[in-house]
């Protein structure tokens, strides 16, 4: 790919305000906020500004990474934690909606 002047990069959401996320009730949004480290949930201005940036010239010696915009929070915790709380099959319809 080099000789293409292509980069292969994966940008990886965590818990993002979507409309699969409003799904939710207020409560067990606001529990989750609170297990991120930045305690709010990301924007999709946030997650495309990172997408920009790699398709950008300024990331342009970058390939090959994953760079997750998760807030400080992984989908293995989030999903252990709603597990916990007898909430995983509502998680698991959202991540595939």
């Amino acid at each position: 790919m080099n000789r293409y002047g292509i980069t292969v990069n994966k940008v990886c959401p965590g818990f993002i305000a979507t409309e699969a996320v409003k799904l939710y009730d207020a409560y067990m949004t606001e529990r989750i906020e609170k297990k991120t480290a930045l305690r709010h949930m990301g924007s999709p201005e946030e997650v495309a500004q990172v997408v920009a940036f790699l398709a950008s010239d300024g990331a342009s010696y970058i390939t090959g990474a994953m760079i997750p915009v998760t807030g400080g929070i992984d989908l293995l915790t989030l999903l252990n934690f709603i597990h916990d709380n007898d909430q995983l099959p509502q998680i698991f319809a959202l991540y595939t909606i």
